[in-house]
């Protein structure tokens, strides 16, 4: 594994990274720290999963002759509003043939960094939360990285997770998923690592929210950081998001009891059990699926966290 090694001072301001489950909200702080005047936070890439995940199988003398498949990855392995990055591919594979990036933060930088410099913002950063998974691998690359974990009501992140057409409609799999990465970005949390934003709080207090963000993040907060331009699309049906320019942040009056459109009373209870640790049984059938997922799911990361991503089943994805 690639040792630690601090940011040279010419790097300037470190990125930041918006982390956690899926479905907890870190698209709409991506859309908000976007609009900030200095700030660009790019869409879902998966660097950390499929790109540095094959650190061992792809040294970096590779990356000149890897470039169109290390595009490829990052566009194929990402978010479905990939606007940012589609029409920058061209240009991103040749930046790899041409600068031969000298190490995974150098290509990290060049990826990552593109739709900023599209935008003709100074300050750069990349939205995927499954990194919560990765927050060590992070800080391997750039240990002044501002890494930002957005938490939500567990039963709201596993009923938005159910509803989503790009994910399994499958509740033993949103369950496993959603604890791990609570519990990972609870570890950050503990250890200083990130900051952490509660979905709530920020529907809520929008403001005393994002203030206390943009100054972690190092900057000054900005009112349009208000305006993310997006509405919250994590119960919608099949419609990703809705874009509007200027539209503020919308608090909904059935926020907290939004997951029993899609959950019954029991199965509530169980996400509570399973994913917060809250008292009670769990049915031996459902336990013993838990655990089997459970253990492939810390082998496919634990795999990726040592750079051996690239012995996935074939065209398998992370779990």
């Amino acid at each position: 594994m690639e040792a630690a090694m601090a940011d040279a001072p010419s790097a300037g301001p470190p990125p930041i990274f918006v982390v956690g489950a899926p479905r907890s909200g870190t698209h709409l702080v991506r859309f908000c720290l976007s609009r900030h005047s200095r700030l660009h936070i790019g869409p879902e890439t998966g660097f950390f999963i499929s790109i540095y995940g094959n650190r061992r199988l792809v040294p970096p003398r590779a990356f000149p002759d890897r470039a169109d498949a290390l595009v490829d990855e990052l566009l194929r392995s990402g978010d479905p509003t990939m606007d940012d990055l589609l029409p920058l591919r061209d240009r991103l594979v040749e930046e790899i043939r041409t600068r031969r990036p000298p190490d995974y933060r150098a290509l990290a930088r060049l990826l990552l960094s593109a739709p900023a410099k599209a935008e003709g913002k100074p300050r750069w950063g990349e939205k995927t939360p499954l990194h919560v998974l990765y927050v060590d691998n992070i800080l391997q690359l750039f240990p002044r990285a501002r890494i930002i974990f957005v938490r939500r009501e567990s039963r709201n992140v596993v009923a938005s997770y159910l509803r989503s057409p790009l994910l399994p409609d499958d509740l033993v799999a949103a369950l496993v998923q959603v604890r791990a990465s609570v519990r990972a970005g609870a570890r950050a949390v503990a250890r200083g690592q990130v900051w952490e934003v509660r979905y709530e709080e920020l529907v809520a207090r929008p403001e005393a929210v994002l203030r206390g963000v943009a100054d972690y993040v190092g900057e000054t907060f900005e009112a349009a950081m208000l305006r993310p331009g997006m509405r919250d699309s994590s119960f919608g049906d099949g419609e990703l998001m809705q874009r509007e320019e200027g539209l503020g942040i919308i608090q909904e009056d059935d926020e907290s009891e939004k997951w029993r459109r899609t959950l019954s009373e029991a199965e509530g209870d169980i996400v509570r059990r399973v994913v917060d640790g809250a008292p009670g049984t769990i049915p031996p059938g459902l336990r013993l699926r838990l655990a089997r997922r459970s253990a492939v799911h810390r082998l496919m990361h634990l795999r990726n966290r040592w750079g051996w991503y690239g012995l996935k089943a074939p065209g398998g994805r992370p779990g």
